[in-house]
């Protein structure tokens, strides 16, 4: 099923502004230092975000593109730990202190953001990425992630793990509002636990890449479509609760009750446990990559 409310919401916020002014120019860069680990928050109001791993020694790099508010980048170190907190300024309190009325044309200046963020590949990292409405698109490649958690409004995210993770991430979370999420070569994450949990829109989940141990899926969606793609190399127990407004289709599977059971689940040792919780919409297990 596709939604098209959420689509055409994305379309909305998304859509080129015509007539804009060359925007500003940030540059933000910081070598590593001794760190051990780094804790990351990024909180993106509107505009486009890009992640992707930065070259070996350094720590940040940051090419920042914005019409009128321009970011906030702070690092502090303690206790081996680095604390990277990359955020927009606060309106209300900007609109307090110019005595400015915030408007229409200023929402128009924060889709014109492009935030390009590089992170180190060297040492473990902890990711906190709070967006609003926006289009991103992340490449956490050979990145050392130890946990992620991802929350998007109206947006447009596609995120790849093209390399895997040298390190096992303890958490990985998406919450997502009304929204179209891609995500490819999510077994290279190589999370014990990968958590979503989505309101109104299109999602799918290339569950391919690497499975080094038994990992678990916990999926509650609402009026959405949501479909895992899985390496049918890869075995896999689903327990799927449905509502009486959803469709269920699970490919290459013996079902006992509301249990699933791949093909392959009793010749392969290392598993994926899915949990999934349906509302109004499509939930589906596809095996192919």
């Amino acid at each position: 099923m596709k939604t098209f409310i959420a689509l055409f919401a994305i379309a909305l916020w998304l859509q080129p502004l015509p007539g804009s002014d060359n925007p500003n120019t940030l540059r933000k860069k910081i070598l590593l230092s001794g760190e051990k680990e780094i804790e990351v928050s990024i909180a993106f109001g509107a505009g486009k975000l890009c992640i992707r791993p930065a070259r070996k020694g350094t720590l940040f790099k940051g090419d920042f593109k914005f019409k009128k508010w321009e970011p906030y980048v702070t690092y502090s170190v303690y206790n081996d730990v680095g604390r990277l907190k990359i955020d927009m300024p606060d309106l209300k309190k900007n609109k307090d202190e110019e005595e400015s009325h915030f408007n229409i044309s200023d929402l128009d200046d924060l889709k014109q953001n492009t935030w390009e963020l590089e992170f180190s590949p060297d040492i473990p990292i902890r990711f906190k990425i709070e967006m609003g409405a926006s289009e991103n698109n992340f490449d956490f490649a050979s990145m050392k992630i130890a946990e992620l958690k991802i929350s998007t409004g109206a947006s447009d995210m596609k995120l790849d793990f093209s390399k895997p993770n040298p390190i096992r991430m303890e958490k990985f979370t998406i919450e997502a509002g009304v929204s179209q999420i891609v995500g490819k070569n999510l077994l290279n994450a190589n999370f014990k636990r990968f958590s979503f949990s989505g309101g109104v829109g299109d999602y799918e989940f290339y569950m391919t890449g690497d499975l080094q141990y038994n990992a678990r899926i916990d999926v509650e969606s609402g009026v959405s479509s949501t479909v895992l793609y899985i390496d049918p190399r890869i075995a896999f127990r689903a327990d799927v609760d449905k509502s009486f407004l959803s469709s269920v289709r699970v490919d290459a599977a013996e079902k006992e009750d509301n249990t699933y059971f791949s093909d392959n689940y009793d010749d392969v040792k290392k598993h994926l446990d899915i949990f999934a919780e349906t509302g109004v919409g499509s939930f589906k297990i596809l095996a192919g990559d």
